[in-house]
């Protein structure tokens, strides 16, 4: 059977798992000094390639997960697991809830924690008005990880760990703060299911499927 939505109860615990971040961000943000120093690495007591290792998984982790994210909407259409429609707005929704995030850093300009601590960052520290909350690559890896459980439920044990992966290589490197990678996930497991059902909603009014086939898994 082609889905054309998601199942309400691989949604139910997205919402929980954010709601939970959320807080935490909330928490987090008040020990926000103590929690970097204790989670960043010092570049200065590593190796260069163990610093070379953690900066590219900091860096690229996220946009692997969007490849995987590719593949997996390509098996499901070939499968025929889900409708175009849903695989497109599946592929849209992260990049969406990226761009949302984006807005957030522009409007809150927190300055790095780089920029500020005593802490030699592993990688270098962004510059100009590149600011810190929400985390952008965790925002990226979160929607990606949301948009790869909506196309195939069952592989929700590697898309946490890869999005949790991504956020914690962020404050690792020295980047960001504890608080500004658990907002970037929450927010981005928010918005981006409602993007995708916005997007799907727009695509199925302008492209309805035209067989009777596709129906509702709720």
């Amino acid at each position: 059977m082609t889905r054309t939505w998601p199942d309400r109860r691989t949604l139910t615990p997205m919402w929980i798992i954010a709601a939970v971040l959320l807080v935490a961000s909330v928490a987090a943000f008040a020990w926000r000094g103590s929690l970097y120093d204790a989670v960043a690495l010092d570049r200065s007591t590593l190796s260069e390639s163990t610093a070379q290792v953690a900066s590219q998984i900091a860096s690229k982790l996220p946009f692997f997960l969007y490849l995987c994210l590719l593949a997996l909407a390509g098996i499901s259409l070939m499968n025929r697991w889900v409708t175009w429609q849903y695989a497109l707005a599946a592929l849209v929704a992260p990049g969406c809830a990226w761009v949302f995030n984006r807005i957030l850093k522009m409007l809150v300009v927190e300055a790095r924690p780089c920029s500020v601590r005593v802490i030699e960052p592993v990688t270098a520290c962004p510059v100009g008005n590149d600011w810190s909350w929400p985390s952008g690559h965790s925002a990226m890896a979160a929607g990606t990880a949301v948009a790869c459980v909506l196309l195939l439920p069952n592989i929700w044990p590697l898309a946490v760990i890869g999005a949790a992966l991504a956020a914690y290589a962020r404050v690792a490197v020295g980047v960001h703060y504890v608080h500004d990678v658990l907002s970037g996930l929450g927010i981005s497991i928010v918005t981006t299911v409602l993007f995708f059902y916005l997007g799907n909603a727009i695509l199925y009014a302008l492209f309805p499927p035209g067989d009777g086939r596709h129906v509702s898994v709720n």
